[in-house]
């Protein structure tokens, strides 16, 4: 099993990399202009406070994107259950991996219920989840991308019981031959090298552990994974 967490690690953040790639190049471009600026002898405070402003807020852009890759990095197996929102989680998910998508002219549409229900959890293992649905989605997409019609999206639901955490993409989709073998270990339909065929299978047992499920479903028109887990509610234990 830890073994296998490592492969799907190495699959996912092989992905991520330039999500710390592009903000570096950000960083140096503006301290290039600074210096330029400097040669010229046209220095204004005011430009000097709104260059600093930027590079301050990539950067602290990049440290979150850094504590989420330490956090998606370790094993939570041994977290204690917490409560938090579904909307949390999938907000510190995006972070880590939400410009990729943009720079790849992917749409990333986040469909959320206003009252963010609570669930009962190891954060970091469902972020796992979320994180493995995201990139494979991003794979699945592939070379058919465009600006007008490559699309993401997550929506969150709830009922009186439970919570729903969707991932559906605008990819060919998954033929129905092989969509009862998908959640089989080392099953997987990408090509030699790039996959390992154990995320969906890791998925499906970190929810599993939570008291809840994950399913393909097939009754959407598009490619669509849910992920449901009990809600919630004040006044439990």
């Amino acid at each position: 099993m830890a073994s296998s967490k490592f492969s799907a690690l190495g699959e996912m953040a092989a992905g991520i990399a330039h999500e710390i790639n592009n903000p570096l190049a950000i960083i140096r471009t503006q301290i290039q202009v600074l210096r330029r600026t400097i040669k010229r002898g046209k220095l204004e405070p005011e430009f000097v406070i709104d260059t600093t402003n930027r590079i301050e807020s990539i950067i602290v852009r990049m440290a979150k994107i850094i504590t989420g890759l330490r956090a998606f990095a370790r094993d939570g197996d041994m977290d204690p259950l917490e409560v938090t929102s579904a909307h949390e989680i999938l907000q510190e998910t995006v972070d880590i991996c939400g410009s990729r998508f943009t720079n790849s002219n992917i749409n990333l549409i986040i469909d959320e219920s206003e009252n963010k229900p609570l669930v009962r959890v190891r954060p970091v293992q469902i972020s796992q989840v979320l994180l493995n649905l995201l990139n494979n989605s991003y794979d699945a997409i592939g070379d058919s991308r465009n600006q007008t019609s490559s699309w993401i999206k997550v929506v969150v639901k709830n009922d009186e019981q439970n919570v729903f955490i969707s991932v559906l993409d605008s990819g060919p989709g998954i033929p129905e031959e092989l969509q009862d073998k998908i959640m089989q270990p080392f099953f997987t339909t990408k090509e030699v090298g790039k996959g390992t065929g154990l995320g969906l299978s890791l998925s499906k047992g970190i929810i599993e552990t939570h008291g809840g499920r994950f399913f393909l479903d097939k009754n959407q028109l598009h490619t669509c994974f849910t992920i449901q887990l009990p809600r919630f509610k004040n006044g439990q234990n």
